[in-house]
């Protein structure tokens, strides 16, 4: 789940990296929101380096392990959605959506009865109240 997790951070994104791409401490991301951005260089400050993409790839640096996404579509956020989506082949060779998004649009996609879905509105309702 967090590799997933760290995956959807790294490759779900519309953010252009500047610098030098071999090593990710002269990396800045463009974004063009500011979470966004932060999303991006909290995966790479976890080890998820994004650093690059194509028309059709996007390559990772997992803890010094090259990982290379097949990008087969992508559905851009926007404020009706509000939320963006990738689906690509991932280099196991799975076919995976990749979707992040605001929390209430996200929550109102999880399947119902969920063990876990109290709980997440519990503690989002904690990080809106207490802050990241």
């Amino acid at each position: 789940a967090i590799r997933d997790m760290m995956r959807t951070l790294a490759v779900c994104h519309t953010v252009v990296p500047e610098g030098d791409l071999t090593d990710p401490s002269k990396i800045v991301y463009q974004a063009e929101s500011p979470d966004e951005g932060a999303l991006t260089a909290f995966a790479k400050a976890m080890g998820w380096f994004f650093c690059g993409k194509t028309s059709t790839h996007t390559t990772l640096k997992v803890h010094d392990k090259d990982e290379v996404f097949e990008v087969l579509n992508v559905n851009k956020f926007n404020s009706a959605r509000k939320r963006m989506s990738v689906v690509c082949r991932t280099p196991e060779g799975r076919i995976v959506l990749y979707c992040k998004g605001a929390d209430n649009v996200m929550l109102e996609r999880l399947a119902p009865a969920q063990p876990a879905q109290q709980r997440m509105a519990s503690q989002l309702g904690v990080y809106a109240t207490e802050g990241l």
